[in-house]
């Protein structure tokens, strides 16, 4: 029943992945790897989604996409309250530690919940999202998941600003989009109470999402 479930998700989220970048559906096609990166090791950067149990009993979305992608190493970077300008800080150094086939970016969150500048955020996933352009990994960049209850009344708007910028990125960079906002308005339950981190339900949303892109 599981791997019937995650067949279906793995379809309805192809199709919203592809349409991120709606100009440019082929975008991210016609990268290629690095000879000095393994196509089979991915690496995970982003903040507590991305790399700690980020609510009690809900481990981070890497450790779903595991289980989607046996043939692919899987690497965790990132937790905590990670913002996008640590991610910016430390992709050179994990680049060169893994030579990663691929890397996945998931920040942000913290960002808007601390009122930092969208368009700062926006140019340092843009920084990352070219450190992995010259190292010869294939970049894949995510939306914000969004937020519910009182953190969709403070922050909401922020989050929105945040994850256009992230889709023009994208598109300026000729990188592939997963489109979480888009996922996640479509099923708010993949939120915890707590309004900012995913359930059990919501992490499967990202592991999925991210799991379609890698192709």
């Amino acid at each position: 029943m599981y791997h019937r479930k995650a067949w279906m998700l793995l379809l309805a989220v192809g199709l919203a992945t592809m349409g991120c970048n709606d100009d440019d559906k082929d975008k991210g096609r016609n990268q290629r790897i690095a000879d000095h990166n393994d196509p089979a090791k991915v690496v995970c950067m982003g903040d507590c989604i991305t790399g700690d149990v980020n609510y009690p009993g809900v481990p981070p979305y890497p450790v779903e996409l595991r289980a989607l992608r046996p043939e692919k190493q899987i690497h965790i970077e990132g937790g905590g309250a990670a913002k996008t300008g640590n991610g910016r800080s430390r992709v050179g150094s994990v680049l060169s530690r893994h030579n990663p086939g691929w890397l996945l970016i998931l920040y942000g969150v913290n960002d808007t919940i601390h009122r930092e500048s969208p368009a700062g955020a926006a140019e340092n996933l843009r920084a990352i999202v070219q450190a992995a352009k010259a190292h010869g990994t294939i970049p894949i960049i995510g939306t914000l998941p969004g937020m519910s209850g009182k953190h969709a009344t403070a922050f909401q708007a922020r989050s929105e600003d945040l994850s256009a910028r992230i889709r023009q990125v994208a598109r300026d960079e000729g990188i592939r989009c997963v489109d979480l906002e888009r996922e996640f308005a479509a099923d708010r339950e993949g939120l915890l109470p707590d309004g900012r981190h995913p359930g059990a339900a919501g992490v499967r949303i990202i592991a999925v999402a991210f799991s379609e892109a890698i192709r």
